[in-house]
Formats: C-alpha cells, sequence, structure tokens
C-alpha cells in the first residue's frame, strides 16, 4: 500500500487529532495496540491508500471488466464465470495494445510529414524501447550487496587494484 501524496496532508493531521501527546501507557502492548488501531482509522478516513497503475493502452472499458473479475474472485472463487471474464480480459487488452499502437504509429506519421524529429523520435523511443531501471548495486569478494555509491566504487576501485596486482605478479615471470 503506498500513499497518494495529495492525501498525505490529511492522514498526518487526521493522525495528529487521534492521537495525544500526552497520553502514555505503562503497558507497552496496550500502547501498540492503541497506536496501530489509529493509524490505521487515521489512513481509512483519508482514502490514502492508492491503486496500482495501469498501463496506458488498457482502456476504461477494459479497466471496469478487471476490477469486476477482482471483485467476482474475492466472493466467489475461481470458477466458470471467472474463467469467461479472464479471457474476455486478454481478449479486450490484445485489442486495445494494438488500438495503442496503431495510435502511435499515426502520430511517427505526422511527426514526420510536418518535420518534427523530436516529437517523432520520442515516439518510437516509446514503442522500441522498454523501460529499464538502473540498478546500482554490486556484490562483494565476501558475498555483501553493496547499494551505496560510495562503497560500489570502492569495490570496483579494489577489484581493479587486484587486477592489476595479478598482471605485475605474470610480467616478472
Amino acid at each position: 500500500m503506498s500513499l497518494n501524496p495529495s492525501k498525505i496532508n490529511d492522514f498526518q493531521h487526521n493522525l495528529e487529532e487521534a492521537l495525544p501527546l500526552d497520553q502514555v501507557d505503562s503497558d507497552p502492548e496496550s500502547t501498540w495496540l492503541y497506536f496501530k488501531d489509529k493509524v490505521i482509522e487515521a489512513a481509512k478516513d483519508c482514502e490514502a491508500a492508492v491503486s496500482t497503475g495501469r498501463k496506458p493502452w488498457i482502456s476504461d472499458n477494459t479497466w471496469t471488466v478487471i476490477q469486476r473479475r477482482k471483485e467476482h474472485k474475492t466472493r466467489y472463487g475461481t470458477n466458470d464465470e471467472y474463467r469467461a471474464l479472464s479471457k474476455d480480459i486478454k481478449k479486450q487488452c490484445r485489442k486495445d495494445k494494438a488500438d495503442y499502437i496503431f495510435q502511435i504509429c499515426r502520430e511517427i506519421e505526422e511527426h514526420g510529414c510536418r518535420n518534427e524529429p523530436r516529437d517523432l523520435f520520442q515516439k518510437i523511443k516509446l514503442l522500441t524501447r522498454e523501460f529499464k531501471p538502473q540498478t546500482w548495486s554490486v556484490i562483494d569478494k565476501e558475498g555483501n550487496l553493496k547499494t551505496d555509491t560510495d562503497e560500489i566504487l570502492e569495490t570496483w576501485r579494489n577489484f581493479c587494484d587486484e587486477l592489476y596486482k595479478n598482471n605485475e605478479v605474470s610480467a616478472e615471470h
């Protein structure tokens, strides 16, 4: 569950109202349960939960069918109607994606005719490249995962030093 940025202030306000600062209980378990309940109530009051995003090519109609299938699964489990909804969703998603790609191709043609190279290449990039987030992590000699930039640089420096040390020793013989 993630928080909607526009609702964070509402959540903080609701939580401040719900939790008095002067209430200190000697029993940590009861304090924890009280705190946990108030946080959950504050989150529900401001509707802080954000649904997961959807692909840009999924139409509203397909999305409503997806939501209906999700509700059906929670109520009835997986049965024949659920499978039929899944089949319909797959069919609609294939159609939506084909329409989305066709629309982008049409925009590429228009940008090419109007001599707009920047927009043209942005649309081509949208079609041809997948988003690949950069991972900044490396595993050192001991098998520890390093994610801090300074630690990664130090690990690579040590690795290169060892490579050149081994080359110097073998060059002497």
